[in-house]
């Protein structure tokens, strides 16, 4: 199974990556700067971050000491291992989701199509 999906999701990356691209080289708008931030580069740090800390959260359950916050929380038995890694896993979705958000907003709208409606209402139109 690892075999096929790999590659797709190797496959789907670089489809998201080419069509951010085009359609940034076609509109120069900013938003899609953001959104290659939040749905490419992000993915790639969180992923680099999430090596580290399971590695950290490893020497933890071990009971060798860690003393990098919030992992020194987890050795003085202030927090526990399911709780550092579920605030872990909300705090990269949390980023995630503020990037997308970001760059939702700054994207612009496109010219907006007149419809029937407005110009039978005698709406002025877009030159």
């Amino acid at each position: 199974m690892f075999e096929v999906m790999y590659p797709l999701n190797v496959i789907a990356f670089i489809g998201i990556v080419y069509v951010m691209v085009i359609k940034y080289r076609r509109t120069r708008d900013r938003g899609f700067i953001w959104l290659g931030l939040a749905l490419v580069i992000w993915p790639l740090v969180a992923h680099c971050l999430e090596v580290g800390e399971r590695v950290l959260i490893d020497r933890l359950s071990e009971g060798q000491t860690v003393s990098l916050y919030p992992f020194s929380l987890v050795s003085r038995g202030r927090i526990t291992i399911g709780y550092l890694k579920a605030t872990l896993i909300l705090l990269h979705r949390f980023i995630e989701n503020a990037l997308i958000l970001v760059a939702l907003v700054k994207l612009h709208r496109g010219k907006r199509t007149v419809g029937l409606a407005d110009k039978r209402a005698g709406k002025p139109q877009p030159a």
